[in-house]
């Protein structure tokens, strides 16, 4: 049996946890250690986290605001795309 040895050594912050954003959490199908995460990481109402779980292409910021995107690379992906690779 080939098992993964982990290299860290993970540890949760000392922050106060906020039961009714456990609740949710439990609710969508997550574990505590992940709702913890979620919560500590700002993701703290319902919302937020249907955000986070069901993302949207609409909540991607546009590519072309990064520096000098339209110069080559954009333009590289964009023809990559209408060509199907």
């Amino acid at each position: 049996m080939f098992l993964i040895i982990p290299t860290y050594n993970w540890q949760f912050c000392s922050q106060v946890e906020d039961a009714d954003f456990t609740k949710i959490a439990k609710k969508a199908g997550l574990g505590p250690e992940v709702a913890r995460l979620l919560f500590e990481r700002g993701i703290k109402d319902e919302p937020s986290l249907k955000k986070f779980l069901e993302p949207s292409l609409d909540d991607l910021h546009d590519p072309y605001l990064l520096h000098d995107m339209e110069k080559g690379s954009g333009a590289n992906f964009a023809s990559a795309i209408e060509q199907g690779n």
